[in-house]
């Protein structure tokens, strides 16, 4: 069995694009500035559309998702705030997204939001923030974004993002970097190696398959994704004879910093004496270990993802 571990420092290093940073101008320079296409319609809560009257400069990222997203558009000043279970899962704030400054609280209820006097909370359907009537009430929009389960999509959110915070040019930037990497990707041929994710604690443990972050990371990295062949969708519980039966020949599995000696599921998976026949545990397989942060990450750093479990097949299988 190989294994391939991939440290946080490894995964910042998004292609580098020449931004220029300026100093925050106040509300009336942004609006009198910056009225082309607005009021702009975004996704609201529930499928709807709310309208944004100007760009926003004060932006409240409800999760490190969010966050990430935000992290090439924007620089960290213009972030009012983060909740204290952001961090831990951001990859731009393991990189060069300096958040040090950013304001950190306990979580995002009303009064709380009301109170950081955001120009837009952007958030994901499945988050719990209540964004009811209330926050419409008080004049706060909500832009809700879906995960990045397909490239296109993800595009289409960069670019509506960008235009939401008047950073048209960093959004264009930005798409166009990910495309290009995206094309370096397929200039390879890795559909014979069949991969799925896995996280396990004891006996039994989940995979992502058709319809997931992590399945679009292995797609655009070129491999097979063995659970979606397998007919599973979504999140799924799988034991360990169901893993068996899989029988991927790439796991792809997380742990802090990838460090694979502190991953809970390669341990597990080790003292399983069932699993000694598991192709990714033999020699002819691969186990790729990836950071938390990545492993889960719901934004643009998907790419990252891709490009670090790509390189980890080529530097295993290719002369």
């Amino acid at each position: 069995m190989a294994v391939h571990f991939v440290t946080r420092r490894a995964c910042v290093a998004l292609a580098a694009l020449t931004l220029v940073a300026c100093g925050p101008p106040d509300s009336t320079d942004v609006a009198e500035a910056a009225v082309d296409g607005f009021p702009l319609a975004i996704p609201g809560p529930g499928g709807g559309e709310v309208l944004l009257e100007r760009p926003a400069w004060r932006i409240l990222p409800g999760n490190a998702g969010a966050l990430d997203l935000l992290s090439s558009l924007i620089e960290p000043e213009r972030v009012v705030a983060i909740t204290v279970g952001t961090r831990p899962y951001s990859v731009a704030l393991r990189g060069d997204f300096d958040g040090s400054g950013v304001r950190e609280v306990e979580s995002f209820d009303l009064e709380t939001i009301v109170s950081l006097e955001p120009d837009v909370v952007v958030s994901h359907a499945w988050q719990s923030i209540d964004k009811g009537p209330f926050l419409r009430r008080v004049g706060i929009p909500v832009f809700e974004i879906p995960d990045a389960v397909d490239f296109e999509g993800l595009c289409d959110v960069i670019a509506l993002l960008g235009a939401a915070v008047g950073e048209d040019q960093r959004a264009s930037a930005t798409i166009a970097d990910l495309r290009a990497r995206l094309a370096t990707l397929a200039e390879v041929d890795r559909s014979r190696f069949d991969a799925m994710t896995y996280s396990s604690s004891g006996a039994g443990g989940w995979t992502a398959a058709e319809g997931t972050t992590a399945e679009a990371f292995m797609t655009w990295a070129g491999l097979t994704p063995a659970a979606t062949a397998a007919g599973l969708r979504g999140h799924h519980q799988v034991d360990h004879e169901r893993l068996l039966d899989i029988d991927p020949r790439v796991l792809i599995i997380a742990s802090d910093d990838g460090d694979p000696d502190a991953s809970t599921t390669l341990l597990a998976l080790r003292a399983d004496e069932r699993l000694s026949s598991l192709r990714a545990l033999g020699d002819d397989g691969l186990v790729i270990v990836l950071p938390d942060e990545l492993f889960s990450c719901t934004s643009h750093y998907l790419v990252e993802a891709a490009e670090r479990v790509a390189a980890a097949v080529d530097a295993r299988w290719r002369p």
